[in-house]
């Protein structure tokens, strides 16, 4: 699994630990009463919070997934032998296409343990931002400053590309750059970038943007930046923080095994968060922050910059 999806497991096992605790509810324990067995206790606990608060559903249902997924192993690994059911379970069958377009079946295992809100579902978080949106963000970014933050939402904005596929670029690949009107890019699995599932494809990078890059690799800024990092790591990054380390490490990075904390992308997040989000109130604006959004405002951008190949 990737280093994020066990952190992420982690957090959800010590929730759990932490609620059984405060019930005071053994780990391993599975009486014949329901609402004692500690899976059901987790599980009762985030429907009383889901109730409540039905935004909370999806978050809720991760760690629960999470929390099985550690009671089966320690199962299948003899650890301990409940005296009751862990759960109700019954399987769902997906039809899915693999890269290639050959039809396969997903199956995938649905316990009861499952919360769902009585309140009508959450407007899904993924959303494209307006063209004030658009100009809020950019203006705010131009007030703080932040050459590397500048640079990334440029990149997802203009490219589609996630997080992660934006801030583990290699340096090197811009070596390539000379004055093209459209930079092609390939990320994926031992390719210029990491990508999720280590899906290989291209990304276009505008070329006043790359042209923009060229310039900031060459500066005094980054090359401060490109000496910090730490001697057996790998070098070869667009993105490095000011201490030296990669704003989120790629899979392949030597540097993982000496890592105190795997980079993820965690500095973005709290530059949105302390950063971008307070300027954009100063300046007037309520636009709700989210990396993630710039995919979607790039496809809207496209289709709406593209209508008139529509309607011909």
């Amino acid at each position: 699994p990737h280093h994020n999806t066990l952190y992420k497991t982690a957090l959800a096992l010590q929730d759990h630990w932490k609620v059984l605790r405060d019930e005071r509810v053994g780990m391993f324990e599975f009486p014949l009463r329901l609402r004692r067995r500690s899976t059901y206790c987790y599980s009762y606990h985030w429907k009383r919070i889901v109730d409540e608060r039905p935004e909370a559903e999806v978050g809720a249902n991760e760690k629960i997934s999470k929390m099985t997924e550690f009671y089966r192993w320690a199962k299948s690994e003899n650890f301990f032998s409940p005296a009751h059911e862990m759960w109700k379970e019954s399987e769902r069958h997906i039809p899915l296409k693999n890269e290639y377009g050959k039809s396969y079946i997903k199956v995938i295992r649905v316990t009861d343990l499952t919360v769902k809100s009585s309140a009508p579902a959450p407007s899904k978080k993924l959303k494209p931002y307006g063209d004030s949106d658009q100009i809020a963000i950019e203006q705010a970014l131009r007030a703080i400053d932040n050459t590397e933050m500048s640079i990334a939402f440029a990149l997802s904005l203009t490219t589609s590309a996630r997080k992660q596929t934006t801030l583990t670029l290699k340096r090197s690949i811009f070596d390539a750059y000379d004055g093209q009107e459209v930079f092609l890019v390939k990320v994926g699995k031992g390719l210029s970038a990491d990508t999720k599932k280590q899906k290989s494809f291209k990304i276009y990078i505008p070329g006043w943007l790359a042209s923009q890059i060229v310039t900031y690799l060459k500066s005094e800024r980054y090359l401060k930046r490109l000496a910090l990092i730490p001697a057996g790591c790998d070098n070869d990054y667009l993105f490095i923080t000011k201490t030296g380390l990669p704003y989120y490490a790629r899979r392949d990075d030597p540097g993982n095994r000496v890592f105190q904390a795997i980079p993820v992308g965690k500095s973005l997040d709290a530059f949105i968060r302390q950063q971008l989000t307070p300027r954009l109130r100063d300046m007037g604006y309520s636009t709700y922050v989210r990396f993630h959004n710039l995919r979607a405002t790039y496809a809207t951008n496209f289709v709406m910059g593209n209508l008139e190949l529509v309607d011909k």
